[in-house]
């Protein structure tokens, strides 16, 4: 069997099994090789087909069929069981190594017994073109061609020359099936190659000169038996069904967007991104002819090929590189390399080695011993004899290669076109076996322990593994203190004995020393008053045992004085050897603010921490008496039931509450300022801080707690600096929060916006209240003045009023004045419609003395129209290009704004286009939609004309959907279009579309209106509709009514 060729660096001695002494027998590549390629096809489900014609142009076309429950039995035929008489086969190619060799059956359809000699001239014309050519040429010695003469009742196969021609043959061959150019029943052709010896692939002719052929997944290709292409497209067939090549021409004008593509001549990949991935044909783009040229596997664009043209696109073509690559490796899948060789087994030294490759120019062979390359053995034969004289075991290999420059994947090489085999050669035995121990050679056990030998392993060069024939000698008592030997000793079969192997073991007294465990923790909390109850220790030696009684505890624990407390534990074995003590730590601390107890009522009772109260309650002879408890200090119910577990907290001391005990406050309060921060104040005025308040999680709200530090001098212009700070219950402090007061040069007139009571809070207004009226009905109106002007403002504190101080500590009601600003842009747009762009947008002038807005688009400035401050200026006849617009906005002051600019695009302008067309006919009358776009936006109109010219009707649209009418047609059968227009006079149209008008009246309902338009009523007196020819009166122009033409001209009224 093929072995990887790292399986020759084996080491000798390795590898056992029995020595032949007679002559090794030859076995052939069939009992070696792995499943390769024949059994991958023959499980292959039928799930592909390629089918190739030639089209109205005298070009390879073709397609690809996936197979499906729906069309398999038509392409596939059906599972029914065997029915085929047993037919002759003749060997036409080849012959000799059935099982290593491509064994093709060529199978005829069609032909009846009086044909078979036609037959096999068909067959012989394809046997002896099949390889007139590379790579067939080179490789032919790996082929056998068995010819099997399939008799039939009818002459021809279905479906030819005509769709529905039926015969009655063998194979079920035919055309037109499924989609397929040329089909078989794979069950029946595989039935009928069964009468050859093997088959690797499977070709069959159908009788028949019209051209056809058809390439499966499952290793099967069907062909025309006569015709001039017969030869060629049996090559290309078998490139699909054999090589897994796939064809490079294209069926379709269509675009490949999926994933990459498993056979290895096409690829969603061009030359650069394979050549950086290394995939695909990589290896071969160093070649002038080798490339990705675009189109294949039936897409025009997306997919591409290694060759501008191969046997894969076009008939009579070369295979090409990259295809000749694909057939060889696929060839080598089938066949082993090594025909024949000596068994693989173990032989003595003196034998000579046998193998047979096959008949290919370019293999090469290689012996091997022990991995290393053998000089002067022969091509196929290698007498061991002219190695030396060899001890011990060893391996001995061959590597067979075919180094054909026509592969260049040397992956598939190594895995396909590479054979090996490998045997085992014994020389001489004169080598002992080695003892190797288990463990230290040295070992110590202390006294009383028990000993256990780790033993040794024995290796023979030839034996192998001879440990189990191990013979010990000394034994160790480790009761005894002392140093024992132990000897190892062992021989092989040949008796070789091995050097002997020596461990010593020294048995030591007792020096391992006792261990201390302490009961319960290293470290006990108690408070004062408590009890303190030693736990004890225990301690066990190795030796002795159990010695915990011998513990030794130092030190001592006082409870009625806090403090930190130290225990140790010590002790000694019979030997003197200490342990390492051990201690104990115990912490006497305060009793806390705060205790927790959880027990039963009765428990909590006991211990002082709760108390009892029973009650007798009802008359005498029906009395019931409860036991209630309650808990000390709050009086707290507890409950009725003695065993009810209660969770107790004591704080302060002997008194307690049920719960758990509260969690100390560590959360601080915060700080929240209040106005803007930093704060700005003109000098000489009065600063009011604009407020803070202070949260704290526990105490709620505790502004008024909060301590300011520092001072504002207004009459100084500086930078102070304000600090706040809060402290809780609990005694969290608060994060000091700081605020920035700026005390700056007042100007000449300043603005404030307050409410009447907080500008009386600033000095800039003061109040007077008035009462009047009888003292029975007395009333009071506070009415507030500006201070300095004495200006009355209002009689509500709340109301907001404006002042302006000018001068110092001169108020008057409103603003002061503003200086010039500059005027601005807000917004700006660019609107494109064909070669010309609107440029709008919005301005602002605080002043409100804008006097106008210019624009500039390359080079060209225009004046603006304006309405109130929205702008628009158009420019036109703009080449194709980017642009940029550039908008300023000026004042009477002559102030310009900061320019604002927009992009835009003039692009190649675009006919219309017109989608979704629809239409219907109904007696004369044509009704047809579509969808139009125009992406310039400059659609003009859109009409209904006749396919040979002149306008048919009119168009009406509703959005982008237009409705398109022809009424009252004369009778036959016409051609039309629809005609989109824009105002360049670019045209887009539909294609011609067949419409047949029917003789005979029609019952037309519509209004009133639409009769008129359509001449089928006229109009009177400008208000009343009246139809044509017969006269008769429908009513106002609004109104729907049906109308039939009974006779040329004539309208009548009608029921719908």
């Amino acid at each position: 069997m093929r072995k990887t060729f790292l399986s020759l660096a084996m080491a000798a001695g390795l590898v056992s099994g029995a020595v032949y002494a007679t002559a090794p027998t030859i076995e052939s590549a069939n009992q070696l090789k792995m499943n390769k390629l024949a059994a991958a096809v023959s499980s292959q489900e039928d799930d592909v087909i390629f089918y190739d014609y030639i089209d109205v142009n005298g070009e390879l076309n073709g397609g690809v069929i996936h197979i499906d429950e729906e069309n398999k039995a038509e392409i596939l035929g059906d599972d029914a069981e065997p029915t085929l008489e047993p037919f002759n086969y003749e060997t036409v190619v080849g012959g000799d190594n059935i099982n290593n060799r491509i064994n093709i059956v060529l199978l005829g359809d069609g032909y009846t017994v009086d044909q078979l000699e036609e037959y096999a001239r068909h067959v012989t014309r394809i046997v002896n073109t099949f390889f007139n050519e590379e790579p067939f040429i080179t490789y032919k010695p790996l082929f056998n061609m068995h010819r099997v003469d399939v008799i039939s009742n009818d002459i021809g196969v279905d479906n030819d020359p005509s769709d529905g021609d039926e015969r009655d043959t063998a194979l079920n061959m035919g055309y037109s099936c499924g989609g397929a150019s040329l089909c078989i029943d794979l069950g029946l052709a595989r039935e009928a190659a069964a009468n050859a010896p093997k088959a690797d692939q499977i070709i069959a002719l159908a009788h028949s000169s019209r051209y056809g052929g058809t390439g499966y997944s499952s290793n099967v290709s069907t062909v025309v038996g006569d015709s001039s292409y017969t030869s060629e497209i049996v090559k290309h067939e078998f490139g699909h069904a054999f090589g897994d090549l796939a064809d490079e021409y294209y069926g379709r004008t269509g675009t490949y967007e999926g994933g990459e593509l498993s056979r290895a001549n096409n690829s969603i990949y061009q030359e650069d991104e394979m050549l950086s991935m290394q995939t695909k044909w990589y290896r071969w783009l160093d070649l002038e002819d080798v490339s990705t040229f675009e189109g294949a596997d039936m897409y025009k664009y997306g997919i591409y090929r290694p060759t501008n043209n191969s046997k894969m696109r076009e008939l009579e073509r070369p295979w090409g590189e990259v295809n000749t690559e694909q057939l060889i490796i696929s060839a080598y899948k089938v066949v082993d390399p090594i025909d024949a060789s000596t068994v693989e087994g173990n032989y003595p030294q003196g034998v000579v080695f046998e193998i047979t490759t096959v008949d290919i120019p370019t293999i090469t062979v290689q012996w091997y011993l022990d991995g290393q390359a053998i000089s002067g053995a022969g091509e196929t034969t290698l007498d061991t004899a002219i190695l030396g004289n060899l001890e011990g075991k060893h391996t001995v290999a061959v590597r067979v290669i075919d180094t054909t420059d026509k592969v260049r994947d040397e992956s598939a090489r190594d895995q396909y076109m590479t054979s090996e085999r490998i045997w085992e050669l014994t020389g001489a035995d004169n080598v002992a076996p080695v003892i190797t121990l288990i463990g230290d050679a040295d070992m110590e056990v202390d006294q009383g322990a028990t000993f256990r030998d780790p033993g040794a392993t024995a290796a023979d060069d030839i034996d192998g593994d001879v440990s189990e024939n191990i013979q010990v000698t000394g034994s160790v008592n480790t009761a005894e203190a002392g140093v024992y030997t132990l000897t190892y000793n062992v021989s092989d079969v040949s008796g070789n004995a091995a050097e002997p192997v020596v461990r010593t073991v020294t048995v030591i007294a007792d020096t391992v020393a006792p261990v201390i465990t302490l009961n319960g923790e290293a470290v006990y909390e108690l408070y004062l008053g408590d009890t303190y109850s030693e736990r004890g220790a225990t301690a066990t030696d190795n030796i002795d045992g159990d010695i915990s009684s011998k513990i030794v505890i130092t030190g001592s624990v006082n409870t009625a004085e806090i403090g930190t407390y130290t225990l140790a534990y010590n002790v000694s074995d019979a030997a003197g050897n200490a342990a390492i003590s051990v201690t104990r730590t115990v912490v006497v601390s305060e009793i806390p603010d705060c205790l927790e107890y959880t027990s039963a009522l009765s428990v909590h009772e006991s211990a002082g921490r709760a108390y009892s109260k029973t009650e007798t309650t009802g008359w005498w002879w029906s009395q019931t008496t409860t036991t209630t408890w309650y808990a000390n200090g709050t009086g707290e119910n507890l409950g009725t039931n003695s065993s009810t577990v209660v969770t107790l907290y004591e704080k302060p001391l002997g008194y307690f509450g049920e719960g758990s005990c509260p969690e100390p406050d560590t959360t601080a309060p915060v700080i929240t300022l209040s106005g803007a921060n930093p704060q700005t104040v003109y000098q000489g005025s009065v600063y009011v801080d604009p407020g803070y308040t202070a949260q704290d999680n526990a105490d709620g709200n505790i502004t008024a707690q909060v301590v300011i530090a520092g001072e504002v001098d207004t009459a100084v212009i500086g930078t102070y600096t304000l600090t706040y700070n809060v402290t809780d219950s609990s005694g969290n402090q608060a994060a000091e929060v700081s605020r920035t007061v700026d005390v700056v040069e007042a100007p000449d007139c300043m603005d404030y916006d307050a409410a009447l009571s907080s500008h009386e809070a600033a000095n800039r207004a003061y109040s007077k209240t008035e009462t009047t009226g009888w003292w029975w009905s007395q009333s009071k109106t506070t009415t507030w003045y500006a201070v300095g002007s004495d200006e009355t403002l209002g009689t509500n504190s709340s109301t907001t009023v404006s002042l302006k101080e000018q001068p110092p500590g001169y108020f008057i009601q409103g603003k002061c004045p503003v200086g010039p600003v500059d005027p601005e842009i807000t917004s700006i747009n660019a609107s494109v419609s064909g070669d010309s762009v609107t440029v709008s947008g919005t301005a602002a002038d605080e002043n409100d003395d804008m006097t106008g807005v210019t624009v500039t688009v390359d080079g060209e400035t225009k004046e603006c129209a304006a309405i109130a401050y929205s702008w628009s200026c158009q420019f036109t006849e703009l080449e194709v290009g980017d642009y940029t617009a550039t908008a300023i906005v000026t004042d009477s002051r002559g102030a310009e704004s900061e320019p604002a600019t927009v992009g835009f695009t003039i692009s190649e302008a675009s006919a219309p286009v017109i989608t979704d067309l629809n239409y219907s006919v109904s007696g004369k009358n044509l009704t047809a939609t579509a969808t139009v776009t125009d992406v310039d936006g400059d659609l003009d109109s859109v009409v209904i004309e006749y396919a040979d010219g002149g306008t048919a009707g009119s168009c009406q649209a509703n959005g982008s959907t237009y409705t398109c009418i022809v009424n009252d047609h004369q009778a036959g059968t016409f051609e039309f279009i629809l005609a989109a227009t824009d105002a360049e006079g670019n045209r887009g149209i539909t294609y011609p579309f067949e419409v047949t008008f029917e003789e005979g009246g029609q019952c037309i309902t519509a209004v009133n209106s639409d009769h008129v338009s359509n001449n089928r009523a006229e109009l009177r007196y400008g208000l009343l509709v009246y139809a044509k020819g017969s006269n008769a009166y429908l009513g106002f122009s609004s109104a729907t009514t049906s109308l039939e033409e009974t006779s040329p001209g004539v309208w009548t009224v009608c029921q719908p």
